[in-house]
């Protein structure tokens, strides 16, 4: 089973059905943001969604929060996001 694709554009979920949202906690550098975002794919999956896009952040210190919303896109939708990548 691949992991959900990333949407980058808000427009980009006018074609999907929202499912849930997820806030992630990561340190600022780029191995564990890779990782924050791998597992995010993972979860998105794992709740029925097969995009997600990155709502909001914020940076304290070294810990970023980021905000996660999962959607399911429908067929076009979906392939219209992975034809972009």
């Amino acid at each position: 089973m691949e992991r959900a694709a990333y949407l980058e554009e808000l427009k980009d979920t006018t074609g999907c059905k929202y499912i849930a949202t997820l806030r992630v906690f990561s340190k600022d550098n780029v191995m564990d943001i890779e990782s924050a975002i791998n597992l995010v794919g993972i979860k998105a999956k794992e709740n029925g969604a097969n995009v997600f896009y990155v709502d909001s952040y914020d940076q304290r210190d070294s810990i970023l929060t980021l905000n996660v919303k999962l959607s399911y896109a429908f067929l076009k939708a979906y392939d219209n996001n992975i034809n972009k990548q």
